[in-house]
């Protein structure tokens, strides 16, 4: 909630601050004086600015409520851990995958139950590990049937 009062807040200011350079762009330049407009200006670039900064901080530090927290009624409490949205995948999953037209978000994972080339890491968005691609791959294809690593020496 306070975040969305926030935004309004932000988004308000910002377009009385459009507003408001419409109407003093429509007068005359010689019925005001230069500090004024400079004034005018900078306070909206500023608020521009601001609203901008923080909508990506929002964007940044978003995560899934948990299921302790309490979910929405278009949520439902995935894996009793997140509050995840209740969507069909006609357009993709955000953090999951579709099954059968629903999206689901990617299960908990332990150490070694994910296949060759993906790894068991911290899905920030989640808040908790799955199985993702390995970006270090070349470490986790080349395994002997211990699991452990091998190289290809010449």
């Amino acid at each position: 909630m306070l975040k969305l009062s926030l935004s309004l807040s932000l988004s308000l200011s910002l377009s009385l601050s459009l507003s408001l350079s419409l109407s003093l762009l429509s007068l005359s330049l010689s019925e005001f004086p230069a500090e004024v407009f400079l004034s005018f200006f900078l306070s909206f670039f500023l608020s521009f600015f601001l609203s901008f900064l923080f909508h990506s901080l929002i964007l940044i530090f978003c995560r899934y409520r948990t299921c302790a927290e309490g979910c929405c009624p278009h949520e439902y409490c995935a894996y009793h851990r997140i509050c995840y949205p209740k969507i069909h995948c006609h357009f993709g999953c955000p953090d999951g995958t579709c099954q059968h037209g629903v999206c689901l978000p990617d299960p908990p994972c332990q150490k070694r139950a994910c296949g060759m080339g993906n790894s068991c890491s911290m899905n920030f968005n989640l808040g908790y590990n799955t199985c993702q691609y390995n970006l270090d791959i070349g470490s986790t294809l080349c395994v002997d049937r211990y699991g452990h690593a091998v190289t290809n020496a010449p």
